[in-house]
């Protein structure tokens, strides 16, 4: 599939929208998704394929392979999730929005100058928020049944 008929399907597959909603998701993805790019991919899945229709599986597919192409993935699929749902607003969001929440950790953990008692999320939720969603991703992966448990 050429780069311009992955475009026609995504953008003949997702509703338009506006900056507001791309930058809420987004914003919301970035405080509750720990991770690398692959992780990322996934989190986007769950939330454009599954739970938003955004896209259909094979668009967002076609997307993927496109963007391993052309450098780092979850940023350039994020980038064109935002293009195809807001415009070019929508897609100089979402890679801004999914880095504030490790800005804020950062300032964080820097204020707290390796006190634990001094930092607020980064030294007391962020720890809660990673085993959560080690286990959410135990549970998916052991219901695919890609391991035992």
């Amino acid at each position: 599939m050429s780069p311009s008929e992955i475009r026609e399907q995504v953008t003949r597959t997702t509703a338009s929208g506006s900056w507001l909603e791309v930058l809420s998701v987004f914003l919301r993805l970035g405080l509750t998704s720990f991770g690398g790019p692959v992780a990322h991919l996934g989190y986007f899945r769950d939330e454009f394929v599954i739970r938003r229709r955004w896209l259909d599986d094979r668009a967002y597919a076609d997307l993927v392979a496109l963007c391993q192409f052309l450098g780092p993935a979850s940023s350039q699929v994020g980038i064109a999730i935002g293009l195809s749902r807001a415009g070019y607003p929508g897609a100089l969001l979402c890679p801004r929005q999914r880095r504030v929440p490790l800005a804020l950790y950062v300032a964080d953990a820097a204020l707290a100058r390796g006190r634990p008692e001094r930092g607020c999320w980064g030294s007391q939720g962020a720890p809660l928020a990673v085993w959560r969603q080690v286990a959410d991703s135990w549970a998916s992966m052991s219901a695919l049944g890609h391991f035992a448990t």
